[in-house]
């Protein structure tokens, strides 16, 4: 019956660090699930350790009355140590099923904890790789804008330095322009006062008489 109960409780642990084995790689596993399997398997083990102390109390009350009906007294009711021994037999199989259902129990729970622990690692880190992720596409975009903006400052400064060069050409050409035209109204002006300078020369010319 041991053995039996062994070989149960291999099982278990082999089929519950299969099942843990298997979880592990899957990044999307429901940590409150395995939270409440922890709760559940706690209070297992918790009735487990119930029953070894029952078992225990009564062992030790069986124990007692068998070295009792071995010891000669004046009782008056008869006690069947067969019966007894007996009792006695089966509550420590049930002690020794208990405690092999509680040390069950305690691998399964450490076998949980260590899956949690194992998917919460996990989800840290798949969380922490997202972040970068996200960094180093903000990161990224940040460089394009930046790229984008100074190709935006050299074409204004391109532009900048061809307004100057057409403003200068403009300069130039107005300041020719009003020097043409000075010289425009200095040449007619010239042109009016030669022209009144032999009107005059003429008139004066006209009056005398040859002789």
């Amino acid at each position: 019956e041991m053995l039996k109960l062994s070989e149960l409780g291999k099982e278990f642990v082999a089929e519950d660090s299969h099942d843990g084995n298997i979880g592990l790689p899957y990044i999307g596993a429901d940590v409150l699930g395995m939270n409440q399997k922890m709760e559940c398997l706690e209070l297992k083990l918790k009735e487990a350790s119930d029953t070894i102390t029952e078992k225990d109390s009564r062992l030790s009350e069986l124990q007692s009355l068998i070295n009792s009906a071995h010891t000669p007294t004046l009782q008056t009711e008869p006690v069947n140590v067969d019966e007894l021994e007996t009792e006695l037999e089966s509550h420590l199989q049930d002690k020794i099923e208990a405690e092999i259902q509680c040390l069950v129990m305690v691998k399964a729970r450490q076998n949980w904890q260590a899956r949690a622990e194992d998917q919460i690692a996990l989800e840290e880190h798949k969380l922490s790789a997202g972040e970068d992720t996200r960094m180093l596409l903000k990161l990224q975009d940040t460089e394009k804008k930046i790229v984008m903006l100074k190709e935006q400052v050299d074409r204004l400064e391109a532009h900048e330095k061809e307004l100057s060069v057409t403003t200068e050409v403009l300069r130039m050409q107005s300041k020719t322009f009003k020097i043409g035209l000075f010289g425009l109204l200095q040449l007619i002006m010239l042109c009016l006062s030669l022209k009144m300078f032999f009107a005059q020369d003429s008139a004066r010319f006209g009056d005398l008489v040859p002789t």
